[in-house]
């Protein structure tokens, strides 16, 4: 057999176990919808039952991005060197280490493999780099929506009492894309 067809081989093999944990997923969630949904006592209220969705979904979501992160990367997860990203020497994983990260799709955990370089005096994780994990909890697309909506509240806010300062100012929605610096400068100069 060519190299080529053990690729593809090992590569549907993968797609299969991928697909595999998926549904184990997905059987998880529907486990925990059937208990609070189809409780013979329970009659719950769209409202209810669109809380419910909301709060499962999280859940199945951020189980979801951890068995794809695990499955894409598991060459990283099973590492046993790693090259220092300072000085290239090649160094040996002390331990895993466990970080709980908070995304858009919900929560997740990662036991990856940490190495640390005693000439650089560098600790490290490899899975950390490529996948452009945060240092905290909270990741850069949760950090983005929330400097997005600090934006948009803090430019309302700005346009509001401009508004009501000086009745005849009008501010123009391309206006929106200014800096609060420069929002507060505009405003302030008419």
């Amino acid at each position: 057999m060519g190299t080529a067809a053990v690729a593809d081989n090992l590569e549907a093999e993968q797609e299969e176990l991928f697909r595999q944990m998926i549904h184990d997923e997905v059987d998880k969630w529907v486990d925990e919808l059937v208990v609070d949904v189809f409780d013979k006592d329970n009659q719950p209220t769209l409202m209810e039952l669109s809380e419910l969705f909301t709060k499962t979904r999280q859940q199945f979501l951020g189980a979801c991005l951890q068995r794809v992160i695990e499955q894409k990367y598991s060459y990283l997860l099973a590492q046993v060197y790693s090259p220092c990203p300072k000085c290239g020497k090649s160094c040996k994983s002390r331990r895993y280490s466990s970080k709980q990260i908070v995304t858009m799709q919900g929560d997740s955990e990662l036991n990856r493999p940490w190495f640390y370089c005693t000439d650089c005096s560098l600790g490290f994780c490899p899975l950390d780099e490529v996948l452009e994990i945060s240092r905290k909890q909270h990741q850069f697309d949760i950090q983005k929506k929330a400097v997005n909506l600090s934006a948009d509240v803090t430019f309302a806010r700005a346009r509001g009492a401009a508004l009501l300062r000086r009745p005849p100012l009008t501010i123009s929605g391309s206006l929106y894309c200014f800096i609060p610096d420069k929002l507060s400068y505009l405003i302030t100069s008419r």
